[in-house]
């Protein structure tokens, strides 16, 4: 049963000082971890739980064994108030210990995603050429084939410009809506796909693009086996046709997860060109 006192409360904070910073700032640490997992920054997997536990476990306690001295209640076991430290850390030991590798299995999956896509690619490639002495240049003049906001609509009608099988390939690329790729990414995995946004970041010398679609929607262009324009750099507006390839997680700059979608480009156009 609580008992009752005079003591005032900024008289006793005052007089447990560190304790109530340390304790506020376990609180603080293990409260951004716990929302850091709820809206998906950090991953929530068993060493991640165990930070969490490193954090709340000793705070918990001794806010309850302050609490018990303000009241005038007796403390805790002494052993139990020597052991939940020790908990503490064997928690954080743990999550150090069962926290994967993000960089060398980013790394790992980025490799064998793109080496999956370029071979779709080059298949895809030969399928198209295949099909050349099918394909009837005057289709180009239809302009239904394209969206009206379409910056390719202009010259659809100058076929010196691109070979046939180039223009079967565009011709195959639908726009798909950004949210939903990202929801259900096996439903779209394949489909051929065209979409404009701005280079955000060039990586490995051009291979990869980040680009930003607006509204912090961002996706990542694998752009190794792709027919380029010209040589792009940061901030140019492009479009890209290519192949869906799903969703693709990586890390950034600061170290937490972001999951986007990932294409596979087959060609790539100044947007300001076309």
């Amino acid at each position: 049963m609580k008992k009752e006192n005079n003591i005032d409360v900024k008289w006793f904070l005052e007089q447990h000082k560190i304790a109530t910073i340390v304790i506020s700032l376990l609180y603080l640490c293990g409260i951004y971890v716990l929302l850091a997992m709820i809206f998906g920054i950090y991953r929530r997997d068993v060493d991640i739980w165990f930070l969490m536990g490193a954090y709340l476990i000793p705070a918990i306690y001794f806010t309850l064994d302050l609490r018990n001295q303000y009241y005038g209640n007796p403390r805790g076991d002494k052993k139990i108030r020597h052991f939940v430290p020790a908990l503490a850390v064997i928690c954080l030991l743990v999550s150090i210990m069962t926290a994967p590798d993000n960089t060398s299995s980013t790394k790992n999956t980025s490799q064998e995603t793109k080496e999956s896509y370029n071979d779709s690619a080059d298949d895809s490639n030969d399928d198209t050429s295949d099909d050349d002495s099918t394909y009837d240049s005057d289709d180009t003049d239809d302009d239904s084939t394209y969206d009206s906001d379409d910056t390719y609509d202009d010259d659809s009608n100058d076929d010196s410009q691109y070979t046939g099988s180039e223009q079967l390939y565009k011709s195959k690329c639908e726009s798909y809506e950004y949210d939903e790729i990202l929801r259900d990414p096996s439903e779209y995995e394949g489909k051929y796909i065209r979409i404009t946004g701005i280079i955000s970041q060039v990586i490995d010398g051009g291979d990869e693009y980040l680009i930003s679609s607006g509204d912090d929607k961002m996706v990542l262009i694998y752009a190794s086996s792709a027919t380029k324009e010209k040589n792009f750099i940061e901030d140019d507006p492009i479009s890209i046709y290519g192949i869906c390839g799903g969703n693709q997680t990586y890390e950034t700059v600061i170290g937490t997860q972001k999951t986007v979608p990932l294409i596979q480009a087959g060609y790539i156009y100044d947007s300001l060109l076309k």
